[in-house]
């Protein structure tokens, strides 16, 4: 169920994390701590700090004194996801607990989206003063498994309490194939008004057992029943409950009464459900036989259940649909002398939607590649790509059921260093690596993107020639400005050691420019100006408003060059009065390459 009831001094027996040395699985994180510690079950906590990379830790103001008292909450990044250790091909349960608080002295306890390995979970409504729990059993497809929660509303930032994971028997829950839909808990009931709850020790697998309450018991006239054998075997049972969950139960008052059971924490809508029942036999000599139904919707789904003294009944049930409005009950069966009884029950929502495969293992290659390279990128994490409402920040995937990567926007990100290869993204359409301070050649594998159409790599600190494969790729539009260690000539300028940032040079770089190598093109450039000049003139009297071939001729297949954005004012203006010249296209290069001019910020071939 969504918010547990009970109040919070009840949840302290449950809502931890510990170690099971019996278990190949079995972690609790305790968010936002960074301290281990032991409580008095022998459960043993860890702090999270090596499971995420980004997040605050805060402290709950009107929390007990123990493992809720913690908190990790997000206030950058659509999604932030937890790393952990898992169990690839076996079945796992996965539980997130949530204690707001009111960490923020707000008391405006948020709602945002929860997800595993990629898939949708279930959007988490927080309470001021209540534990919201929810738990997920499936088969991981990886090796670690990915716990995301993501942004939904402005101005609330998502924040988590405890992680646990636990390995279960490859018996359990086997009437679903879970290795392809999830089972959601909707709820796990103790039928008693005893201990608040049964979890680890009692039941070696922790999964937590809820009390019905005294109350609730009370209200519906039920009566409370328990047991007379000294031990209950469940040794016959598939999901091995815990024997403790069979000693004590409730009946009704007498045989002609139904015992309804609670669903309204089931969705609105019809869902497919799955449902274990738990009985056993209160007396080896009960004055008579107890036999009973279950029927759901007026629709018996399971008949003539006879429990046994000392022994566990389990009552497996799937392929079936149900919501908040349906009416579950059990009946005595025909010649039944005993009430209907019942100690326990599990029902769960049945995931509709596959679990995914996960992005491209070639794109997160290449992905990975960039974080390696970069690590001020390796605060993503999870899926890069789903789920589909949630990619990482700075790409952009297709929609299929593997999606891929098509694009990457990391448009001033700080990214320094030299760009590694991430050439297995090979249907990349797009990519912006613009205001950064990347260094080096630009790599040839980006002429590898078949796909590329738009590439920007302006105001970085890349050196080298300028690749002829830029200007002869098909329908790739591109921005290298700002990069003032590129160039078109046979030597290029070498990288200032002290550069920190894309852009153009300064008027020492300028005048060194001018003194060797700038003044002997410019006199080349001025004759050859004359020159065209007096043809241009001669011309227009014998072909007045004709266009000049000459002039078709000396325009650059390219557009002009611009000078660097930090050049002075006087390199502008030289830059300016070259520009304005017809100059011949191997004088044209070797200016550029001297004043270290850049390409116009957009270019299309």
């Amino acid at each position: 169920m969504a918010i547990n009831p009970y109040p919070v001094s009840f949840l302290l027996y449950f809502l931890c994390a510990f170690s099971l040395s019996a278990a190949k699985v079995s972690l609790s994180i305790d968010c936002g701590s960074s301290v281990t510690s032991t409580d008095s079950y022998g459960i043993q906590w860890t702090g999270d700090g090596a499971y995420v990379q980004t997040g605050e830790s805060k402290v709950a103001q009107n929390g007990p004194d123990n493992i809720l008292s913690t908190l990790r909450v997000f206030t950058s990044h659509t999604k932030n996801c937890y790393n952990i250790p898992g169990e690839q091909g076996s079945k796992l349960l996965l539980r997130a607990s949530f204690f707001y608080g009111n960490y923020d002295f707000k008391s405006a306890p948020p709602s945002f989206d929860l997800q595993f390995d990629g898939n949708e979970w279930i959007t988490i409504y927080t309470s001021l003063d209540q534990v919201v729990t929810q738990e997920v059993t499936y088969i991981p497809k990886w090796k670690n498994i990915s716990l995301c929660l993501a942004q939904k509303n402005t101005d609330q930032f998502p924040f988590i309490s405890l992680i646990e994971v636990r390995s279960l028997a490859s018996n359990f829950y086997n009437l679903q194939d879970i290795s392809k839909y999830p089972l959601f808990l909707n709820q796990r009931i103790s039928y008693t008004s005893g201990v608040p709850v049964l979890r680890y020790n009692y039941d070696p697998n922790d999964r937590i057992w809820t009390r019905i309450g005294w109350s609730t018991i009370s209200q519906k006239g039920w009566n409370e029943i328990e047991t007379n054998a000294s031990t209950v075997d469940v040794s016959n049972t598939a999901d091995d409950p815990p024997p403790r969950l069979l000693y004590y139960g409730v009946e009704t008052a007498n045989k002609g009464t139904n015992l309804v059971l609670d669903v309204s924490t089931l969705p609105s809508t019809q869902v497919p459900v799955y449902m274990n029942m738990y009985f056993t036999e209160l007396y080896s000599n009960s004055s008579g036989t107890r036999s009973l139904n279950v029927v759901l919707d007026k629709q018996t789904i399971a008949s003539d259940i006879t429990p046994v003294f000392g022994n566990a009944t389990e009552i497996r049930m799937t392929n079936l649909t149900a919501s908040s409005g349906s009416s579950l009950y059990l009946t005595a069966a025909s010649g039944s002398a005993l009430p209907p009884s019942i100690f326990g029950m599990e029902l769960f929502v049945i995931g509709t939607t596959p679990l995914t495969n996960g992005t491209n293992t070639k794109d997160e290659s290449g992905l990975a590649s960039l974080q390696n390279g970069f690590p001020v990128l390796q605060e993503w994490s999870g899926d890069p790509c789903l789920p589909a409402a949630y990619p990482w920040d700075w790409v952009n995937c297709t929609t299929d059921a593997t999606p891929r990567v098509i694009a990457l926007f990391l448009k001033g990100y700080g990214l320094s260093g030299k760009l590694p290869d991430f050439s297995s993204l090979d249907v990349i359409q797009s990519i912006d690596m613009s205001n950064n301070n990347i260094t080096g050649p630009i790599p040839d594998f980006l002429n590898s993107f078949i796909n590329l159409t738009y590439l920007n790599l302006a105001n970085n600190n890349f050196t080298g020639q300028i690749p002829k494969w830029l200007y002869q790729k098909n329908n790739l539009k591109f921005d290298i400005s700002g990069n003032q260690y590129l160039c078109n000539g046979t030597s290029c300028p070498k990288a200032s050691t002290s550069s920190s940032s894309g852009g153009g040079s300064g008027m020492k770089k300028w005048l060194a420019g001018v003194l060797g190598g700038v003044l002997p093109p410019l006199i080349v450039a001025a004759v050859l100006g004359g020159f065209r000049q007096w043809k241009q003139s001669s011309k227009k009297k014998n072909n007045a408003g004709q266009p000049n071939k000459e002039e078709e001729l000396a325009t650059p297949q390219r557009p002009l060059m611009q000078s660097g954005t930090n050049n002075n004012k006087l390199e502008d203006k030289m830059s300016k009065i070259i520009a304005d010249k017809v100059v011949a296209p191997a004088v044209r290069t070797e200016i550029d390459h001297v004043l270290d001019v850049q390409p116009s910020a957009t270019t299309t071939t």
